[in-house]
């Protein structure tokens, strides 16, 4: 196959489809990978055979443990047969698998595709890029299959990132914005939910704590609650329990409000991509509301962070807002 992409969630298939409409690639000549828990394979494979794609194999996530107890063994067999890869394509940056990938097929071009604003973290860490890694050295040995970073990289993304590597290089995507019919309740607010917690770049405690001033400063509303993958149940009856709505859903929020013909006036998010996705994507959109952190309430990744905030401020639909001035 002329053109590999290496998926795991039904989030990534926002990105697919764009670099497949964008770099016009026919779906005969694409053959689609995809890396998830037993429980995901059903939906995802709907999903791919649903917009039209024909070569799909999919393969169970392994952890580090499961190395030893042969979990790649099939992944790597596979690749192996692969006789010519000229694009590959992957979504997650340093994950074994996209690595294992970019070794044994040896593309032409390497795309990150755009989940979101991990983008910015990958191009900090690429411009202090070391091809020394010892932990990579010792998943070489267990592999029998070379581990590395790759020495170049093509970022497929909506963002301006401006600071990378000298060896790498940006593709800039736009979406073509759909006019949808939807209605906006003045009586409810949409929260979207995060993982800053999970990946402790707050405390959960101040996230709580926003969570709480929200509804503080917005008593008479209804409040809905959509859950971020990452976030675990006893996380969300937390949020419950605070009179917030959690909806039961795990789709990509983009596809989610796109069925939509009802819902809240105003979302609130932390500074996950999905208001500035639905501002590019649909015409009829409630208002947007970023929650900006103060500098010393982040517990790392400051200057990321920083320049995602940055991106989203020459966004005229997305009003940033700090957390001591929600209203």
């Amino acid at each position: 196959m002329d053109h590999i992409f290496i998926i795991s969630t039904s989030h990534h298939l926002i990105q697919l489809i764009s670099a497949v409409k964008y770099f016009d690639l026919k779906k005969e000549e694409i053959q689609i990978i995809v890396m998830c828990a037993p429980l995901n394979k059903k939906i995802l494979e709907e999903d791919l055979k649903r917009l039209g794609f024909i070569n799909i194999n999919i393969f169970e996530y392994w952890t580090f443990k499961e190395i030893l107890k042969g979990k790649a063994k099939d992944f790597i067999c596979f690749l192996k047969t692969i006789k010519k890869c000229r694009s590959l394509y992957v979504s997650q940056y340093s994950s074994d698998y996209s690595l294992l990938a970019n070794s044994i097929l040896k593309p032409k071009s390497l795309y990150l595709l755009d989940e979101g604003t991990a983008s910015f973290l990958v191009a900090k860490t690429r411009i202090q890029l070391s091809m020394i890694n010892w932990r990579f050295i010792i998943k070489t040995i267990l592999y029998g299959e070379i581990i590395s970073l790759p020495k170049k990289l093509i970022y497929y993304t909506q963002y301006d990132i401006e600071n990378v590597n000298v060896n790498d290089q940006v593709v800039k995507y736009s979406f073509n914005k759909r006019y949808n019919s939807i209605e906006f309740d003045s009586a409810s607010i949409l929260i979207l939910g995060s993982s800053i917690v999970e990946v402790e770049i707050v405390k959960k405690e101040l996230y709580f704590k926003i969570l709480n001033d929200i509804k503080l400063y917005n008593c008479e509303k209804t409040f809905f609650y959509y859950p971020h993958r990452k976030e675990n149940e006893t996380k969300l009856k937390e949020i419950a329990n605070l009179g917030i709505t959690v909806l039961q859903t795990t789709e990509p929020f983009e596809n989610y409000f796109e069925k939509l013909n009802t819902t809240s006036e105003v979302y609130y998010s932390f500074y996950s991509p999905v208001l500035d996705n639905l501002s590019k994507m649909y015409q009829n959109i409630p208002q947007l509301k970023v929650l900006k952190f103060n500098e010393f309430d982040l517990l790392k990744n400051h200057q990321i962070i920083e320049e995602i905030y940055s991106s989203y401020s020459k966004n005229k639909d997305i009003q940033i807002i700090n957390i001591n001035e929600i209203y």
